[in-house]
């Protein structure tokens, strides 16, 4: 990457970055993550490029502070609401007796099931009785034909 001079990159190279740029934003909170995404993405093109040169080659472009001070400030902006405000209600998870009802349930269920296959594969396993009678029938006896 050392032939890359920041503030001048090859235009054919420059628009990939702005291409990629326009889908993955690196400023903000997740400046840093985005910056992964975006040298993943460019080095299909400069299999070396790193994420400082990235940066070093925005810094000549941009005022990425001034960007991530206005990213920033804009999430500091959204609104809140008031909890005084009657239709406003806090979001709760349902508390401890929800999850152990629920986890009971699954645990009875598993245990069920549990059973039910066990049952079903001694089943399958037994032999059939072995008795006199209608097992015994249509077997040719030792000494006698059948006619």
């Amino acid at each position: 990457v050392s032939e890359l001079v920041p503030g001048a990159w090859p235009k054919a190279l420059e628009l990939e970055l702005f291409d990629v740029m326009s889908r993955l934003r690196p400023v903000g909170l997740h400046r840093h993550f985005q910056m992964i995404e975006i040298v993943r993405k460019m080095q299909d093109v400069v299999p070396d490029l790193t994420p400082a040169a990235v940066w070093d080659h925005l810094r000549k472009l941009y005022n990425i502070d001034a960007l991530n001070e206005n990213e920033d400030s804009d999430m500091a902006n959204i609104v809140q609401p008031d909890s005084d405000d009657e239709d406003f209600q806090e979001f709760y998870l349902p508390g401890d007796a929800f999850f152990e009802n629920a986890m009971d349930t699954a645990r009875s269920a598993s245990i069920d099931a549990a059973n039910r296959a066990a049952a079903e594969l001694q089943q399958a396993n037994t032999p059939p009785p072995s008795g006199r009678g209608s097992s015994a029938r249509g077997r040719a006896q030792p000494g006698k034909r059948k006619k």
